[in-house]
């Protein structure tokens, strides 16, 4: 039987203080949310070190991957986007949801940002497919020393997007493929050089 509330425009959050609340996806040329399956089982590989935690998530897009993580006990999260739309559309789903511990800033990456150093414990690097090499972006986050020694780095690419030249301060604890998605996460490690 068809759930009479789905909509093709819609994501719902999976768990925690918000969950089953609809996030509304912006019309926006190239994003694309992260599916309720993938969600699941990030959030799975995460549940040790959500609460509590500082999150990043760069190419926000719907926002779903912050909202979730606030949902289930993130303490902060920073939203960062470069449409103007997009940015719009954030403020008013997190006002929406009455999330208020987080800061939804309009930036081109890489780019600087007012983000304390050894600040951020999970990042959500989820940039539009074909359009960012993941390495470059690994590089342009080392070297902006806002991640804390251990913060886990969440990429999610194109599955044909080849990721083996990931910098040697990011390793690769866990790898999944859903469709044409390729999902993984990282633990980040700063006493490392390129």
């Amino acid at each position: 039987m068809k759930n009479r509330n789905y909509s093709k425009n819609k994501v719902r959050i999976i768990s925690g203080s918000h969950r089953g609340r609809s996030v509304e996806i912006p019309e926006v040329l190239s994003l694309r949310p992260t599916g309720s399956r993938i969600r699941e089982t990030l959030f799975n590989w995460l549940q040790h070190s959500i609460i509590d935690s500082v999150s990043l998530d760069l190419f926000a897009g719907s926002g779903i991957l912050s909202f979730e993580a606030l949902s289930r006990g993130a303490r902060k999260s920073y939203l960062i986007d470069q449409s103007h739309k997009v940015i719009t559309h954030l403020k008013k789903t997190a006002n929406l949801l009455q999330f208020t511990n987080l800061e939804i800033l309009k930036a081109v990456i890489p780019s600087d940002l007012a983000i304390d150093k050894k600040s951020i414990d999970i990042v959500f690097l989820d940039p539009p497919f074909g359009q960012f090499q993941i390495t470059k972006l690994c590089e342009w986050l080392h070297s902006t020393n806002w991640l804390k020694n251990g913060a886990l780095v969440y990429i999610e690419i194109d599955k044909n997007t080849k990721l083996s030249a990931v910098p040697t301060n990011f390793t690769n604890l866990k790898q999944k493929i859903a469709g044409n998605v390729c999902y993984s996460l990282f633990q980040y490690t700063d006493s490392l050089d390129f």
